[in-house]
């Protein structure tokens, strides 16, 4: 009996928790804290627009993708198949990169300081000899909620049973292409991917349509940064 009473108090909570209204994504608050922030001064200004591109073609490229270092609470994390850079391979048959290296995590100095991110990645890349560095990274929002379905949660088995609970996924993928020598600004690649999934609230989970949208994004993804690093030479 006890436990009866335990399971209906989760599932009170768990139609009260995740409500019955979709609530929609706050773009601005997934793109916050995605890699590196700066102090913006004139001088930094200045400094900037005095930057003139130093690779040449082809060039060596190194590619990092951004680990989840200043977001402890989230599980942004790469798969080893979405790190397989074969697809950036045609970027060689173009004539626009000699090389494709990886920078690993283990590279990357880091010392808490947000704003020192790109500098540490640009060092990393210099020790791997390279022209260029990507840094791809990407955030994603969960909008979670139920349907009127929800209300056969309070037979206990409906949690398990009825598809009463949404999980909506948006994953806003971004990258930019920086000179290793001066930090000069190449290119920059932003795109959007989101899904839904519907399913009992104790099985359905927030990472399903997470990885759905993120998988989305990658592939938009990578068509637009191919036609973009194509653009460069050009």
């Amino acid at each position: 009996m006890r436990k009866q009473i335990v399971l209906f108090c989760m599932l009170i909570a768990i139609v009260n928790v995740s409500g019955c209204a979709k609530k929609g994504f706050d773009r601005g608050a997934i793109r916050e804290s995605m890699y590196s922030e700066t102090v913006v001064t004139d001088d930094e200004i200045k400094r900037v627009l005095e930057l003139k591109p130093q690779i040449g073609f082809p060039f060596k490229l190194g590619v990092y993708f951004s680990e989840p270092y200043f977001r402890w609470y989230r599980s942004n994390k790469w798969e080893k198949d979405e790190k397989d850079l074969i697809w950036l391979d045609q970027l060689k048959a173009d004539g626009i990169v000699s090389e494709i290296i990886p920078i690993t995590a283990l590279t990357i100095q880091r010392d808490g300081d947000r704003e020192s991110f790109l500098k540490a990645v640009r060092l990393a890349a210099a020790r791997h000899n390279t022209d260029a560095v990507l840094i791809i990274d990407y955030n994603y929002g969960v909008d979670r909620y139920n349907n009127y379905s929800a209300f056969l949660y309070l037979t206990l088995i409906g949690g398990y049973l009825v598809p009463g609970t949404h999980s909506d996924s948006l994953v806003i993928m971004n990258a930019a292409l920086w000179d290793v020598r001066n930090e000069y600004l190449y290119l920059t690649v932003e795109v959007e991917g989101d899904a839904q999934k519907i399913g009992p609230a104790f099985i359905l989970k927030d990472e399903e349509s997470i990885q759905a949208a993120k998988e989305k994004a990658f592939k938009e993804f990578k068509d637009e940064l191919l036609k973009r690093m194509r653009n460069i030479k050009g």
